[in-house]
């Protein structure tokens, strides 16, 4: 009886650190709808990455983006400024803040980074708050980031690309906000898009990340207010999901 009594102990130990370890209180959805996503675009990714190429900045073709798709449009996930209608407002056209929907992308870690020239534009800054937003990638596709998707033609891609100084244009696998909330028993529906992302290589002679560096202050507000205006369970994901430029320091510790 001793035995069995210190064995259920034992167990219901085991069972409490497994689910402490595993869980991510963080997470709108459960546990097992995350496992289900992510398994989901495993498979998505497996079967059309080959189709969605990695483009290099300086991007000397946009039309060989827009000729992936047979409505010569591409799909772009956001997770930075242009989560802020009105700074979305100064590149996109209306037609394409239409398109304008809240997503989660997988395989990605997303971290203030890509170094910029310091400026008073955002507001007074310290010496070495040059840091804007960037992804890494990452083989983890547990590794998730909310964003937004926004679909745009020749002319819009071509403002973005002028915005988006020093960034790559690569795939991701990204689900709507709405269907990851949605754990009923139907799979959630994962496809692929395009994100900019600052690579940490040479890229015109130039390398646009750096560490370590803090944000841009008034930068970095802009995108959490933007965050927050989607709801608490929208913000407390990008507060998680969102850190320092070494990437393993949460945002939340910036002061």
């Amino acid at each position: 009886m001793k035995s069995y009594t210190l064995h259920s102990l034992f167990s219901a130990i085991a069972v409490f650190f497994t689910v402490e370890l595993y869980s991510n209180p963080s997470l709108p959805w459960t546990d097992e709808h995350q496992i289900i996503m992510v398994q989901e675009a495993k498979r998505v990714l497996e079967e059309q990455q080959k189709n969605f190429p990695n483009f290099e900045y300086p991007i000397a073709c946009e039309q060989c983006l827009l000729d992936l798709f047979p409505d010569q449009k591409i799909i772009i996930f956001t997770y930075g400024s242009l989560l802020c209608k009105e700074s979305a407002a100064r590149t996109l056209s209306k037609e394409a803040l239409k398109t304008f929907r809240l997503a989660v992308a997988f395989g990605a870690i997303r971290v203030f980074d890509r170094d910029v020239p310091l400026s008073t534009r955002w507001g007074p800054v310290k010496k070495n708050e040059t840091g804007m937003l960037n992804l890494w990638k990452d083989p983890d596709l547990n590794k998730i980031v909310n964003g937004a998707i926004i679909k745009v033609d020749k002319k819009d891609l071509h403002r973005l690309i002028q915005r988006e100084q020093g960034y790559d244009l690569v795939p991701i696998p990204v689900v709507l906000w709405n269907e990851a909330l949605n754990s009923g028993p139907e799979h959630p529906r994962i496809f692929m898009a395009h994100t900019f992302l600052a690579s940490k290589e040479h890229r015109n002679n130039s390398v646009y990340t750096k560490s370590p560096i803090q944000p841009v202050k008034g930068y970095a507000n802009m995108v959490k207010d933007a965050a927050a205006s989607y709801g608490t369970p929208y913000l407390k994901l990008w507060m998680a999901t969102t850190f320092l430029s070494d990437g393993a320091t949460p945002y939340a510790k910036f002061k």
